[in-house]
């Protein structure tokens, strides 16, 4: 159950993020300036960090007339499709689980009931 609380929060925290930059259009692999102190939380930032490493948003440093930007190119289907794949993981994952745990339920109802 806390793993799947804690896989949910990331979730969520993907949904957030993705959010956040499709607010300054950044989808669809077009570029997008952002600034570099982006108001992002804990979940948020972990996430952002996953999504470089695995190449979903590739980030570049520049500066323009002193300030650093970051220009992100944010591929937002491929993070739709892993956040769908996640989840199709987690229900199988889970689902052995709550079909054995239904069984034992009904078993316990059954048994309670009958003798």
């Amino acid at each position: 159950m806390i793993l799947w609380i804690a896989i949910s929060k990331r979730l969520q925290a993907r949904k957030r993020l993705v959010q956040k930059f499709q607010e300054i259009e950044a989808v669809n692999w077009r570029t997008s300036v952002l600034p570099k102190k982006i108001p992002l939380t804990r979940d948020e930032k972990n996430v952002y960090d996953r999504l470089i490493e695995t190449g979903i948003i590739d980030k570049h440093y520049s500066d323009d007339n002193g300030k650093d930007i970051i220009r992100v190119w944010l591929d937002a289907k491929r993070i739709d499709e892993h956040i769908a794949k996640t989840k199709r993981i987690l229900l199988f994952m889970f689902l052995p689980a709550l079909v054995l745990l239904l069984f034992l339920i009904i078993y316990a109802v059954l048994d309670v009931f009958v003798y």
